[in-house]
């Protein structure tokens, strides 16, 4: 019948408008990375009794190959992660054991805007690290997590965990 057939074109129109939607939120998402975007590291390292808060700026550069962690005022390094270090990205609450550390000092609205990494060190020891940050929103973090994820999988390598 014609409204099923007009039905199905609108189905069609609304998927093919989503698709370039989200290529264009991915494309100035690169494009702002490339720049550098703030975050808020989560700081929780051995000698310190409450994990800190770090203000930062990652970058990707332009091969879409290393993301750069640059901390603000801090003694804490900068942290470079290549692509193909990278063992898994998740949002913090996907990760019951940092959620668990991090629950109490995070509001409820900080902890769906939270990112997980983990990626192999660049010693002969290969051990894994992990950063945890803060994006700006929850939807910050889900295009983070998206792209980020669309690049490490685009990158030739033997990934060691899926999420």
């Amino acid at each position: 019948s014609r409204s099923q057939e007009r039905y199905s074109n609108a189905l069609v129109h609304t998927a093919r408008m989503n698709t370039r939607r989200q290529l264009l939120d991915r494309q100035a998402w690169l494009s702002s990375a490339v720049q550098g975007r703030h975050a808020m590291l989560l700081n929780s390292s051995d000698e310190a009794a409450f994990p800190s808060r770090v203000p930062a700026k990652y970058f990707l550069d332009n091969n879409h190959s290393a993301l750069s962690f640059l901390p603000g005022g801090s003694e804490i390094v900068p942290v470079v992660i290549m692509m193909e270090a990278i063992q898994a990205i998740c949002s913090l609450t996907d990760s019951m054991a940092r959620i668990a550390q991090w629950e109490l000092q995070l509001t409820e609205l900080e902890q769906k805007c939270g990112v997980l990494l983990k990626y192999r060190d660049d010693d002969a020891a290969q051990t894994s690290k992990e950063i945890c940050f803060l994006e700006e929103s929850e939807a910050a973090k889900d295009l983070f997590v998206n792209v980020l994820t669309v690049l490490w999988l685009e990158k030739p390598q033997s990934h060691s965990v899926w999420f």
